[in-house]
Order: structure tokens, then sequence, then C-alpha cells
């Protein structure tokens, strides 16, 4: 992995076409070994998730280049290296596994993750969601304050929405729940 923190973080510090170029091998190289890393994790998650069984890094793995065309941002390259892993790779709009690995922009230290969750649903997966959050709150409640929860996800809601969801009454006893984004 030492190859992919180097390469990584002098990407961070010099994203442009030519130091990229000039630094192509050790981009395979760095490349190379995030890809048999991936591999690994396919085959460990695996395990215990058969759904992920089969997919192959190529499923998993997002490229490097950035899409600039509508950016204000216009630097060539992301400077992490990530994968999804569920039952259709990254393509997939479900819940699975993610791994993310690169120079953080707010602290400029290098981090690495293994997250699971669900990215960017549409409103018939809100709903569903904020419907099995209801209808389950028990077990929701159970989970979301367990100790171990708590201590390794401090502050894990993140942002919610001003207002509670259109269709749900603002005095909702799960309100809270609700509105998270």
């Amino acid at each position: 992995m030492k190859q992919v923190v180097e390469f990584l973080t002098l990407l961070h510090e010099n994203n442009d076409k030519a130091w990229f170029d000039s630094h192509k091998e050790m981009y395979k190289r760095a490349l190379s070994c995030f890809e048999v890393f991936t591999a690994k994790l396919i085959d460990g998650i695996a395990a215990f998730d058969p759904s992920v069984r089969g997919l192959t890094v190529k499923d998993c793995t997002w490229r490097i280049y950035r899409d600039t065309r509508f950016s204000l941002d216009k630097t060539p390259y992301k400077t992490y290296f990530s994968a999804a892993f569920c039952p259709q790779g990254r393509k997939a709009v479900m819940a699975g596994y993610y791994l993310h690995m690169g120079p953080d922009v707010e602290s400029n230290e290098f981090s690495c993750g293994v997250y699971g969750g669900l990215w960017n649903p549409d409103a018939a997966m809100l709903r569903k969601m904020r419907r099995a959050i209801v209808d389950n709150i028990e077990e929701w409640e159970e989970i979301v304050r367990d100790k171990h929860i708590e201590r390794l996800y401090p502050g894990w809601c993140g942002d919610s929405l001003k207002t509670i969801p259109k269709g749900w009454d603002r005095n909702h006893p799960q309100a809270e729940y609700l509105s998270l984004i």
C-alpha cells in the first residue's frame, strides 16, 4: 500500500496532465497494488455477503480520470482510488460497501476507509427507506443507539433536510430520522 499512498499524495500536489504522463509507471504500480487489495476485499466481503461473490475488480472500481465538462474544478484526475461492492458492482443503485483511499481534502492527511450504505438514492428508494424506519422503529433505534455504533460512528447522522419530507407530519415522532438526507 506504500505505493498507493505515495502516488496519490504526489498526485494531490501535482494534479495536471504533464505530471501524470511523466509518472504513468508509478500510477500503474499503485493501481495494480490497489486492484490486488480490492480483489482480496471482494473475497473477504463474499465470505459473509454472498451477493458480491463473482464480482471482478473491474466491476467495482472507478477510473481515475475526472469528467470536467460541467465542473468548475478542471483538475483532470481524482486524487483517490475507490471501489463499490454490491451485486452489480459500482453501477448499482442499492446499498452496499464502499472503499476509499486518498488524501483528505480538508486535513491533507491520507485516509482510507471501508463504508456501508446507500449513496444518492432516488425518490422512490427514499420513500421505501423512510417507511421502513417508521415501520421498524424499535429495531432502528436499537441499532442507532447501540454504544458500539455511537463509538465507531460519532455524529453518523450527517446532513438533514431543513423540513420534514413531503407527505409526513412535521410533528412525526421519528421526524429526526425522516429528514436525514
